[in-house]
């Protein structure tokens, strides 16, 4: 078996059987709607990738998903993936025809080969993949969080011997865009460390990040990335007992598995030219400042015309989804009604002017009014852009395009944190104890209006995307 690493979240799989798998094809240099770029980066020759065989989307999320890479690709190649709107729906305009949607426990049977998807308990449908040869088994989690029934059912696929492990270590800082937090994150990092320590794989690579942060939101980069897989793996070698090989993966890497021993050749891939620059460049440094929030009104709306606009936004659609969530028992806008959370948010428009609204959520009424008490206390803050809000309310930018001109932060994230459920079981081997989590989502209220429908702000967005890319086949790609 060859597993090569194209960069970000994205390998190719060669199997003994001569099968060839390509997980989570990211082949741009830029991607999040130009955003952020693949790091460390390289650029990839598509003409002269090789075919594969079929094609793993493991989850819906950008880097992961992504239409221009897969508009490249052969649109006859068979496609697997979990369950989830928006990859079927991008599959579907896109044009592939040979698409079968997969989860915990599906099984491919390739004579001596078997590629078995695992399933997650992340709060978005996900998937790993686990390929197992007579002689090697290799499982990537991609973002995976696994509950113990997940572990005991590959622990028995692999009769506990599992050679090569790719999996997450939290180095993202969600919170960041959501809370304004940025200190080392170490209760994910636990978690990830026993999900590790559960197999004490023979061979592990930590899946770094593998993005930066370019344009106007290059400053993020001192803040999203709190700890590399050096310190991962210094973590996982003060407990495990099993782990003999810590691999530190940069693009156009190629691992061979054989007969339980393995070999990395670095520039093994004749179709990738890596660049300069290494995960260094992204060292966690929040002491230096955060830029001011201006409003960049790309499409010159003006600030009289945006303050009609939110106005509408917040004091009628907003007010009004709050109220319906209240009362169909929504989470967590319940557990804020019934902690009688207040919500602030300060919108900053094109001539630096700011309107301040608030919003007690302990009121059936969910009014939102305007907030001339600036100083008075509130659970969660919120600034943010106002034309950003509005391209947003119209579908007309991503979620990840707006976080950038947001900043929020909550003082309830602490006790959201302790609301999520522990339970105690057997660790697979029966030596241990461990946990499963049900994360509670901590998100201030407005970024839940948006996303909490995807048919309404997200979809028709992305429909635009794919129209770009559709009638793009393979022949003409290359």
């Amino acid at each position: 078996m060859k597993i090569s690493y194209l960069g970000h979240a994205t390998y190719y799989v060669e199997l003994k059987n001569g099968a060839k798998v390509l997980i989570d094809p990211l082949l741009t240099d830029t991607f999040q709607d130009g955003t952020a770029r693949v790091w460390p980066p390289r650029s990839v020759n598509v003409s002269a990738l090789p075919r594969p065989d079929m094609i793993v989307i493991t989850h819906c999320h950008p880097g992961h998903l992504e239409a221009e890479s897969l508009s490249f690709l052969d649109k006859n190649i068979p496609v697997y993936h979990p369950a989830d709107p928006t990859i079927e729906r991008t599959l579907q305009l896109l044009g592939f025809k040979n698409v079968a949607v997969i989860g915990h426990g599906d099984t491919l049977d390739m004579g001596d080969v078997r590629c078995v998807f695992t399933g997650t308990v992340s709060d978005i449908t996900e998937i790993g993949v686990l390929f197992q040869e007579p002689d090697s088994s290799f499982w990537y989690l991609a973002d995976s969080e696994i509950s113990d029934s997940i572990a005991q059912d590959v622990y028995k696929i692999v009769d506990g011997k599992l050679d090569l492990m790719i999996t997450s270590y939290a180095a993202y800082n969600n919170d960041f865009f959501t809370h304004f937090r940025y200190e080392f994150p170490a209760q994910d990092i636990a978690f990830f460390l026993e999900q590790v320590l559960k197999f004490e794989p023979k061979i592990l690579s930590a899946n770094f990040i593998g993005l930066k942060y370019t344009g106007d939101g290059e400053w993020m980069n001192r803040y999203m990335f709190p700890t590399q897989p050096q310190q991962f793996y210094k973590d996982v070698a003060a407990f495990a007992k099993k782990v003999e090989h810590y691999l530190n993966l940069v693009p156009g890497c190629q691992i061979a598995l054989e007969n339980g021993t393995h070999n990395v050749r670095e520039n093994a891939l004749p179709y990738l030219m890596p660049e300069k620059g290494t995960s260094e460049d992204l060292l966690l440094d929040p002491t230096k400042s955060i830029p001011e929030l201006r409003d960049p009104d790309i499409h010159r709306v003006g600030t009289p015309e945006l303050k009609q606009r939110i106005t509408t936004l917040l004091t009628k659609d907003f007010s009004f989804w709050v109220r319906e969530s209240v009362i169909d028992g929504y989470e967590p806008i319940m557990t804020y009604h019934r902690l009688g959370v207040k919500f602030r948010i300060r919108v900053v428009y094109p001539d630096n002017s700011e309107d301040v609204y608030m919003m007690d959520m302990s009121s059936n009424s969910a009014a939102i009014i305007p907030d001339p008490d600036v100083g008075s206390y509130a659970d969660i803050t919120m600034r943010a852009a106002a034309s950003v809000l509005d391209l947003w309310n119209r579908a007309e930018i991503p979620y990840y395009r707006a976080y950038h001109h947001i900043r929020a932060y909550s003082a309830i994230y602490r006790l959201m944190t302790s609301l999520d459920r522990r339970v105690e079981v057997a660790m697979l081997d029966g030596s241990d104890k461990s946990h499963s989590r049900i994360k509670m989502d901590g998100r201030d209220p407005l970024s839940l209006y948006f996303n909490h429908d995807v048919e309404k702000f997200y979809h028709p967005w992305l429909q635009k995307q794919l129209s770009r890319y559709q009638g793009i086949d393979y022949a003409e790609a290359v």
